[in-house]
């Protein structure tokens, strides 16, 4: 799991365990964290600016909440559910919702760090935009600017996409 953009503050997880006895390890700021829950027990934490890695033995549901503009200074609070990685997709093709509340569009991508080098955006390799990921250097994550139109990603060996969208400190207002 990574930060959406960084600022101060940027997201909660909740982990929820699917079957009794399930053993969950995350992986945050260099740290790790043993937890065995029950069924639907669920555990709840910051996520910091570095992200962090959950495995387990048994199917967890990963939900990131990313905190709205009042407790982060930019944006509506918004869910993103985590797949896991067992889930990545190799062609994929998606459009940010034009709006005129939302100016800033971005898709966060990962990807095993050996297949970065394979990660087409709109046909142009993007392995310059990676970093690894901290709490596992076998990931590579990339997050980038985009314009509200269609896109295409693909990476014959797999990569996960989230797409998400802000409003700018001067368009975050109640109305």
């Amino acid at each position: 799991v990574n930060p959406t953009i960084e600022r101060k503050r940027d997201s909660r997880i909740v982990v929820t365990a699917q079957e009794p006895q399930t053993q969950i390890t995350i992986k945050k700021e260099g740290k790790e964290e043993q937890f065995t829950m029950s069924q639907n027990q669920y555990v709840e934490f910051e996520l910091g600016l570095s992200g962090a890695e959950i495995t387990a033995n048994q199917p967890v549901s990963v939900t990131q909440y990313a905190i709205g503009g009042f407790c982060s200074g930019m944006g509506d609070p918004f869910m993103l559910w985590i797949a896991p990685t067992e889930q990545s997709v190799k062609d994929i093709v998606f459009s940010p919702l034009p709006t005129n509340k939302i100016n800033k569009h971005y898709v966060q991508i990962i990807t095993k760090t050996e297949h970065k080098k394979s990660t087409l955006l709109d046909g142009k390799n993007i392995e310059n935009q990676f970093s690894t990921f901290p709490e596992n250097e076998q990931y590579s994550i990339a997050r980038i600017e985009l314009t509200p139109t269609v896109h295409r990603l693909q990476n014959p060996s797999g990569l996960m996409a989230y797409v998400y969208g802000y409003a700018t400190p001067d368009q975050n207002t109640l109305e």
